[in-house]
């Protein structure tokens, strides 16, 4: 009878944000996306193969993607990254924060599973867009008359603005 068996091991990993990442303010704007990487060390000796997941708060309208990468083998005392995709909705208005995402390993040499930090960085860009219509005006100008003029402002941004009008007279 043939049995296989197989030596028990300890894996040490972690996962979290890239440290060049992490100094920064990761903005996107609404309806783009962004990349975000993520680093995963092998802190033991040996070589160990990972599988790698995101789990995230409630996406709503958000669109997070899992990595595209099946497994992660990682020589002992080494790293590698992975880089997902976070896709801000169309609609996202200034300010609007992501869901806050962790990345999770799971040795498949081991079994154990390593979560890294939540992290909850990314914001919606403010967006300003103002347009100023002409909507009413005289034909002829007279000297020295008033003329009436209606103007319309609209906010075509994501988000409050303010707007100051002047004319020169």
């Amino acid at each position: 009878e043939v049995i296989d068996i197989s030596a028990s091991m300890i894996s040490d990993a972690s996962v979290d944000i890239s440290a060049e990442q992490r100094l920064e303010d990761l903005m996107v704007d609404a309806g783009e996306t962004i990349s975000v990487e993520f680093t995963i060390w092998n802190n033991a000796t040996r070589q160990d193969i990972f599988s790698v997941e995101i789990l995230h708060d409630n996406a709503g309208q958000w669109v997070i993607e899992q990595p595209n990468m099946e497994n992660a083998v990682i020589n002992g005392e080494s790293h590698t990254s992975f880089r997902i995709d976070i896709t801000a909705p169309n609609t996202g208005q200034a300010g609007d924060t992501a869901p806050s995402i962790t990345p999770v390993l799971l040795s498949k040499r081991s079994g154990m599973e390593f979560q890294g930090n939540p992290y909850a960085g990314i914001t919606v860009n403010t967006v300003s867009d103002l347009e100023l219509r002409l909507l009413e005006s005289p034909q002829k100008l007279t000297p020295g008359i008033e003329s009436k003029v209606t103007l319309e402002i609209e906010n075509n941004g994501n988000g409050p603005v303010s707007a100051s009008l002047s004319s020169n007279s």
